[in-house]
């Protein structure tokens, strides 16, 4: 009988042993599974203002050189390019919170707090 007791003994400690190994294994990989997905929208959205950053660029510049054609004054159209990009980044800083702010905090929300689904 006792002898019953120290191999059931063991065999639990042996159990509770794995079951800890298995759940410190799970929670390794959500954490890989969560870095991973900040991790690949974080570089998307870098791509995404890169991109975007280019586009306003090139479209800036081919403005520009527009405006200097039809204006027909060296270097205003730089100058209304500039401009317009100073007064882009006013209203950005004014509504910062609203357009980046919340999303990034929104985003970040869902990917550490899913909603579990009801079955």
């Amino acid at each position: 009988m006792i002898q019953h007791l120290k191999s059931s003994v063991v065999e639990g400690k042996e159990d509770v042993s794995e079951l800890l190994s298995l759940e410190i294994y799970k929670a390794k990989l959500k954490a890989a599974e969560g870095f991973s997905e900040v991790s690949v929208k974080a570089l998307a959205l870098f791509v995404r203002f890169l991109l975007i950053g280019f586009i306003l660029f090139f479209f800036g510049m081919g403005l520009a050189f527009l405006l200097n054609e039809l204006i027909d004054f060296p270097g205003i159209g730089f100058l209304l390019m500039g401009m317009l990009f100073v007064i882009a980044l006013f209203l950005f800083k004014i509504f910062k919170k609203k357009w980046v702010e919340r999303p990034i905090i929104k985003m970040y929300m869902k990917l550490l707090f899913p909603k579990k689904e009801k079955d």
